[in-house]
């Protein structure tokens, strides 16, 4: 499924999540989140930023595949599904032809309004970021705008790379990427 998805940075947190409840947004929660990133061992998934993560939090273990759709940089192709067992699935992912490229963790606070997902993202060791994502690009410029969010700086881009760009993280270069371990 392509899935449209930009990223702020340098935004008011509490600021756009009262926006939000004022537009009549659900507030969905908090949680900790648990990945672990797959990469293949040839290198060919780097061509398209392709990846396999597992992620675990309080709501369950979820698998996804993703990786770059098209050449606009808000499309990402993401196959996800909920996989009852987090140890089994770390068991079968282990017998193929992949290698754990990182741990990592985040704390999110999800809202949803109409057709759009909000994402407020901190990442070790304090790094934050808004992530919307949505099915239409203009509406997705709409919404951003009625929130006081200046279009023209959204980040077309993965985690990884914003982490990496304009927080100075060298996240690639890490497999623990957690709030207890940084290496």
């Amino acid at each position: 499924m392509i899935e449209k998805e930009v990223k702020f940075i340098n935004v008011d947190f509490d600021a756009i999540q009262k926006k939000l409840l004022t537009l009549g947004a659900i507030d969905k929660g908090k949680e900790d989140i648990d990945d672990i990133i797959y990469y293949d061992t040839t290198g060919k998934w780097k061509e398209t930023r392709a990846f396999i993560r597992v992620r675990k939090s309080a709501k369950g273990t979820i698998l996804t595949y993703k990786d770059r759709a098209t050449d606009n940089p808000i499309d990402s192709n993401e196959i996800e599904t909920n996989v009852e067992d987090y140890e089994k699935i770390k068991l079968i992912l282990s017998k193929l032809d992949l290698k754990i490229k990182r741990f990592q963790q985040k704390r999110r606070h999800k809202f949803v309004l109409d057709d759009f997902v909000f994402d407020f993202d901190e990442w070790p060791p304090s790094h934050k970021f808004l992530e919307i994502e949505g099915k239409d690009e203009t509406a997705m410029a709409n919404i951003s705008k009625e929130l006081g969010l200046d279009w023209e700086k959204r980040i077309a881009d993965t985690a990884l790379h914003t982490l990496e760009k304009y927080f100075n993280e060298p996240v690639s270069t890490y497999q623990y990427y957690t709030f207890k371990e940084i290496k």
